[in-house]
């Protein structure tokens, strides 16, 4: 059935292109979700992607998927503020249209959708850039990745950039009107929120009645901080982590079905580090997880807590990639690369006073430093790990 003759030769079959792969992304999402004046609010919106992306009921990624009948798409990876996913060329306009409405409506942000047509041998090989070099995923790759540039770059700017000077801003985000008074805790006035926030906000101070693949986490700030006796009680570490080599990796991959399997071992490998450490550090109610790229992981830990879980989570993720290496028996080029990942972290001490978005932009400053470091090693020498705090 992969044999590459007999798949090309398949397209007599077909009058027209049958297939489109459908890359989706929110727009702007790193900085969008740290814009909020407290870390409720990073909280409130990665619920609401977590939502989105995992959950079953309408106005869900996997609800809208469903809306189109059984059949017209399938969904190959996704997570929180992003998925791939592999429809029928005739529905991929209106599932890219239905898509970015119920994201809009569950999260209140934008989504970039990119579509790309494929014929089914390019689905399961790849595409080849020539009749001489062997097809790779790589190829549609980066031709998604360019459409999707191109979107960005057309949309309109998020926010109310022309509200008049009398109009009340939102105390979070700053750029929708304020609307709803939200209450907060230790402070004598109400803040003014616009609907969005407010809905984030409320939505943060719940815990979802689905069984999560986490442990409890903490409702507000000061739930970090618990500990006041400690040396550092009211400061906070943002803990940021990314696995190094996944680009090139998944760029080097046949098909769509190798994808799918790489970024769910990858995946798994974190989600199992993660809770591993809350369970052992004893941080239940104490810690914050948010949204993230593939490949990514964004904690807000207790200062005291913050090395500790650092060491923990490299040392996690680094035996559950090996786990899952040794569970894809058949995928010899994706064992090889899950075995050499490593991860580049960044760890942001600061006072709890200080606003999400400065911590945020010093951990990826942090990670990008780290990452620094592990390219200056020389290349023969086994790949290792890399932190950089301050």
């Amino acid at each position: 059935s992969r044999d590459p003759v007999r798949l090309v030769t398949s397209r007599g079959l077909f009058r027209e292109v049958p297939l489109a792969l459908l890359s989706i992304e929110s727009t702007g999402l790193p900085a969008r979700l740290y814009r909020g004046t407290r870390w409720l609010d990073a909280r409130g919106l990665s619920m609401s992607l977590e939502s989105f992306a995992h959950g079953a009921g309408e106005g869900t990624l996997a609800g809208t998927l469903a809306a189109l009948g059984p059949g017209a798409a399938t969904m190959v990876t996704s997570r929180p503020g992003g998925a791939l996913v592999l429809a029928g060329a005739k529905h991929a306009r209106e599932l890219a249209q239905a898509l970015q409405e119920s994201f809009h409506a569950a999260t209140g942000e934008a989504l970039t959708v990119a579509v790309e047509e494929l014929w089914p041998d390019e689905a399961l090989l790849g595409r080849s850039p020539d009749l001489v070099r062997p097809p790779r995923f790589g190829v549609l790759a980066e031709a998604i990745r360019a459409r999707a540039a191109t979107a960005v770059l057309a949309a309109p700017p998020a926010g109310f950039a022309c509200l008049p000077g009398f109009v009340e801003r939102c105390g979070a985000c700053r750029s929708a009107p304020a609307s709803h008074e939200n209450e907060v805790a230790g402070e004598r006035y109400p803040e003014r929120l616009c609907a969005a926030c407010h809905a984030r906000r409320e939505l943060a101070r719940t815990q979802g009645e689905a069984p999560s693949p986490h442990l409890e986490q903490a409702f507000e700030l000061g739930e970090t901080e618990r500990e006041r006796h400690e040396e550092q009680a009211g400061h906070v570490a943002l803990l940021g982590a990314t696995v190094e080599g996944l680009p090139a990796l998944v760029a080097g991959l046949g098909g769509v079905d190798q994808v799918a399997l790489t970024y769910r071992a990858i995946g798994a490998a974190i989600d199992t580090a993660v809770s591993e450490l809350v369970e052992k550090l004893g941080l239940r109610r104490r810690w914050q997880r948010h949204a993230a790229g593939a490949g990514e992981v964004w904690l807000l830990l207790p200062a005291s807590r913050a090395l500790d879980g650092v060491r923990r989570l490299v040392e996690g993720v680094e035996t559950g990639l090996n786990r899952e290496a040794e569970a894809l028996g058949g995928y010899p080029e994706i064992q090889e690369g899950l075995r050499r990942m490593r991860l580049s972290v960044g760890v942001a001490f600061a006072p709890s006073t200080y606003g999400p978005c400065l911590v945020a932009t010093l951990a990826r400053a942090l990670i990008a430093s780290a990452r620094r470091v592990s390219l200056r090693r020389d290349p023969l020498a086994p790949p290792t790990s890399a932190v950089d705090f301050w």
